[in-house]
């Protein structure tokens, strides 16, 4: 019977789209049928990592167990006299003692990923003021803090304050050609109200009086009266109201 050791699992690109990666590591075969560990990595993780060093680090454990097992089988399947017996009792003393060394497993955060939660609520209760969170909720999708989270009742009882969101992502081309004509115009950064600016409120009133279109008739003659022009003949200056009794009498026709 076959025992060679099959094949290591091909090369994941990071660049590819899904959002989990499995790892599926062959483990032994039993009577045809391939038992397999899997394991899983987050694309965050394998966006900034190369994913085959990913890959190789989670692994190569698995191989090294892989290799004795195989070396096992290929003993106890041959008939090869000049193998030797202790060979396959060392084998055996190896895959004890690796059995005694239980792997230990710690789950956490890497702080890169932090840049991929881009969804941020505050709170505005008084937990806004106490570490560690500073009543921050940040995650990677648009899920609102409530009911579901394990942490809500314990929340409402201490601090009863409202989540307000602060923060998103800018949306994707896909995302903004699905919406609406009305929404995809609220969007837009570059608004007519933008460029309108509250002034003060006296210089308005100024302005106001400067264009005031109901003035009394004396206000009007007042500023006629003050108005000059210049002869076009003799280019004298006179006063505008003037104007066509200085031209009947200096230069009558």
């Amino acid at each position: 019977m076959d025992r060679t050791l099959p094949k290591a699992p091909p090369f994941v690109p990071a660049s590819t789209q899904h959002r989990n990666i499995n790892i599926l590591n062959p483990i032994h075969r039993a009577r045809g049928r391939r038992n397999y560990d899997a394991s899983r990595l987050a694309m965050p993780v394998t966006d900034e990592d190369a994913a085959i060093q990913a890959i190789t680090t989670f692994t190569s454990p698995t191989w090294e167990q892989l290799d004795t097992k195989a070396k096992i089988d290929h003993i106890l399947d041959s008939d090869d006299p000049s193998i030797d017996i202790h060979d396959l009792f060392g084998l055996y003393d190896i895959l004890y003692f690796r059995s005694l060394l239980k792997p230990r497993v710690e789950v956490f955060w890497s702080p890169r990923l932090t840049l991929y939660r881009t969804h941020i609520w505050q709170c505005d209760g008084p937990c806004k003021s106490q570490p560690p969170f500073f009543g921050l909720v940040k995650r990677s999708m648009n899920r609102p803090p409530g009911k579901s989270d394990t942490w809500w009742s314990k929340h409402q009882e201490e601090c009863v304050g409202t989540f307000t969101k602060i923060a998103e992502p800018e949306m994707t081309k896909e995302q903004v050609e699905k919406l609406s004509s009305l929404k995809r115009a609220g969007l837009q950064k570059n608004k007519i109200d933008s460029w309108v600016s509250k002034s003060n409120a006296e210089a308005d009133a100024k302005a106001k009086r400067r264009l005031s279109l109901t003035s009394s008739e004396e206000e009007s003659k007042k500023r006629l009266r003050e108005q000059q022009t210049s002869c076009p003949i003799c280019e004298e200056t006179v006063a505008f109201e003037e104007i066509n009794a200085h031209l009947d009498t200096t230069h009558p026709p």
